[in-house]
């Protein structure tokens, strides 16, 4: 990724802001209206709270997004299942000086807040895909990671059945589900499915 971003700011491709943005609702204010006027993307790099930058519509452009998997553009498909049947190991990346990488907690990333009712800061791309282990059916994730302890992300998933040559069939989980707010109520969710990832 960071070969990519670089990449992106040697040919101009790339949006960049540098002066101090708030992560609680001016940096996706700037998102939103960057995406009114172009698919590029936008680089942050002064984002108050943090001394790490963010990245954001790194793939808003399909054309992008196919050059990024080595697809041919209108071959998206068949790369991607391609890539699916023989997925590509993730190379061990060594420290390229001393102190390149260290330990750090989830409090340090810049935590953006997007929405008014937002129930904390979220990294938007943060998905998972799960494999319910009873009648492994995959389980299709909503989009988001909230960040709703140092150490902690809180995800909702819902389950779904996907048939081949059919249009995809929802299958509703067996039994309800129970999730913790940051309020400190339980409630008891039927459909979709909500559940909250270990520490």
């Amino acid at each position: 990724m960071k070969e990519l971003i670089e990449r992106w700011i040697e040919s101009g491709e790339i949006q960049i802001v540098e002066r101090e943005v708030d992560p609680r609702f001016e940096c996706a204010a700037v998102i939103a209206r960057a995406q009114q006027e172009s698919d590029r993307p936008i680089l942050f790099r002064n984002v108050q709270g943090s001394t790490l930058p963010v990245a954001s519509n790194l793939f808003g452009s399909r054309q992008r997004f196919c050059d990024y998997l080595g697809a041919v553009d209108g071959n998206f498909c068949q790369r991607w299942a391609e890539l699916m049947k023989n997925p590509v190991r993730a190379p061990e990346i060594e420290p390229e000086a001393e102190g390149e990488f260290r330990t750090a907690r989830l409090d340090e990333l810049p935590q953006l807040t997007y929405h008014g009712k937002d129930a904390a800061a979220y990294i938007t791309s943060g998905i998972f895909l799960a494999n319910d282990q009873k009648p492994g059916h995959p389980i299709s994730p909503f989009t988001g990671a909230c960040i709703s302890a140092t150490t902690r992300f809180e995800y909702g998933l819902a389950p779904a059945t996907i048939s081949r040559g059919t249009k995809p069939r929802l299958r509703p989980p067996a039994a309800p589900s129970t999730l913790r707010f940051s309020s400190g109520h339980r409630r008891r969710w039927r459909w979709p499915q909500l559940r909250q990832f270990p520490r």
